[in-house]
């Protein structure tokens, strides 16, 4: 998602009120997964069973935020306001919450004959917000005069945060009377979150990042 705010000055501009020029975008996204499995193997004289169960969340902010005072004038053309300031603001938000689970059960039961019961469970997450967020004056003069005037602000604000809860749950019970009974679990969770590239010329996303990684 772009959102451009962009004021080209061909000429000198004299404005008896203020001027502002402002760029605001904000994405969210909020996701929330969850499976589960549940698998019984009863004998006598053998049963397996098997319980898998499996969860991924991928979500991605991709936006640029930009607001722009320019001209292609090599001149630099002046701005000059009378009545109020001159505000030149980009401001983005971006933000990415999830929840995810994975469940898996499995039971062995025997009598009088053995049982195996396996259970796994696994939950992935990766979430990135990448992009940029500018405020620019390029080649034009800025003058805000007047006793209503004389503020000139030129600002960019970008807040973005990830909030990534996921979790497995896998467990196994092996019961058995006379006669052998088997059961193992497993469970994984791995949550990869990066924040802080932005694009270059040719539109590719590089530059220094911000990551973090649990499991």
């Amino acid at each position: 998602m772009d959102v451009l705010a962009t004021v080209e000055v061909a000429e000198n501009l004299a404005l008896d009120n203020g001027m502002a020029v402002k760029a605001l975008g904000q994405t969210a996204i909020e996701a929330e997964i969850a499976s589960s499995s549940v698998a019984i193997a009863a004998a006598p004289r053998g049963g397996m069973s098997a319980s898998l169960s499996f969860t991924m969340a991928n979500n991605d902010i991709d936006s640029v935020v930009r607001a722009r005072v320019g001209s292609v004038d090599t001149n630099r053309p002046t701005v000059t306001t009378a009545g109020g300031p001159i505000i030149v603001q980009a401001e983005r938000t971006g933000r990415i919450e999830v929840d995810g689970m994975a469940t898996a059960v499995g039971v062995a039961a025997s009598q009088e004959g053995s049982a195996f019961s396996l259970a796994g469970g696994a939950t992935l997450s990766r979430n990135q917000v990448v992009g940029e967020t500018e405020a620019v004056v390029d080649a034009v003069n800025l003058t805000s005069t007047g006793a209503q005037g004389g503020d000139i602000r030129v600002s960019a604000d970008d807040t973005t945060g990830i909030d990534a809860k996921v979790r497995t749950v896998a467990a196994s019970v092996a019961l058995g009377a006379g006669a052998s009974a088997a059961a193992a679990a497993l469970g994984f969770t791995y949550s990869q979150n990066i924040i802080g590239m932005r694009h270059d010329s040719d539109g590719n996303i590089t530059g220094n990042f911000r990551r973090t990684s649990d499991h």
